[in-house]
């Protein structure tokens, strides 16, 4: 459990330090998904048992909003409970859902922490990978939380590290249910 908290915190100051410094911060993952990309695939267990799978959530009219977290990340105790506030009021115009970054040994706290906040949009661990874990690492996610906000097609809209007020992310939410920009530029024909 310390080890898993301490590994996060150590990939947070490494993000901070390389942003005080005056680079960017640099992803210990692969993962190289961008706005305007297309969100990558993912089939999960949630934890009430069901299967959390990506492409049963897109093609339903409304966007989906994925939120990397761990319960050893205090910002993300704090804001938790806020998206699910979010989520009850927009009701049925967003599916979110939670990828946390624990693992089951730790269902002792974190399933108690989602009852207690009233936070029932489904959520799924991750699955850990030889270096991290294996949906995070596709995402490029490395620290928490983490946002990505997908149209209804999957099309990556929005992504942000860190805690957002509840009414920018309301916002966005409600910005990506609107065909905002054109996905796919094509060059002028050449005379």
């Amino acid at each position: 459990m310390r080890r898993h908290a301490l590994t996060l915190c150590f990939l947070l100051l490494l993000a901070g330090r390389a942003l005080a410094a005056g680079g960017p911060a640099r992803s210990p993952t692969d993962g190289t998904v961008r706005v305007g990309d297309m969100a990558p695939g993912f089939r999960l267990a949630a934890m009430d048992g069901t299967a959390l799978d990506l492409s049963e959530r897109l093609g339903r009219g409304r966007p989906v909003l994925l939120v990397f977290w761990s319960y050893f990340c205090f910002p993300c105790q704090r804001e938790m409970p806020l998206v699910a506030g979010m989520a009850r009021e927009l009701g049925d115009r967003v599916d979110v859902l939670g990828i946390c970054l624990d693992g089951p040994q730790y269902d002792d706290r974190v399933l108690p922490f989602l009852r207690e906040n009233r936070i029932t949009f489904p959520n799924a661990y991750d699955r850990r990978n030889q270096t991290f874990f294996e949906v995070a690492e596709r995402y490029g996610v490395f620290g928490t939380p983490t946002f990505f906000l997908l149209d209804e097609h999957g099309r990556v809209r929005f992504i942000h590290l860190g805690q957002l007020p509840p009414g920018a992310l309301r916002q966005m939410v409600e910005a990506a249910g609107e065909a905002a920009f054109c996905p796919d530029i094509t060059p002028p024909p050449r005379p």
